[in-house]
């Protein structure tokens, strides 16, 4: 590969990472807005729901990134042992 290609990988790679991590910072904000407007409202049943609600979200996305990480895993362990065992 040519050097302009790793820049370009390298640069979208930087992106897709500085979006993702604005996408969150939205989602947080948000997050807490809602929180901010239930409780000006007086409504804390609410503000626990809305709590719970994203302690829940947050451990299904933890699974969810751990699920991806062990399938790719398994998989790059068995590409990488059936390059090797083709090799030698």
């Amino acid at each position: 590969m040519s050097n302009t290609a790793w820049i370009i990988i390298i640069a979208w790679c930087w992106l897709w990472w500085r979006l993702d991590r604005l996408g969150k910072q939205l989602e947080a904000v948000s997050f807490v807005r809602q929180i901010e407007m239930a409780d000006v409202v007086g409504n804390e049943e609410r503000v626990k729901e809305l709590l719970e609600e994203r302690t829940q979200d947050q451990a299904e996305k933890k699974r969810a990134i751990r699920q991806f990480l062990i399938t790719w895993g398994v998989i790059g362990a068995a590409a990488l042992a059936w390059w090797w065992f083709s090799q030698h």
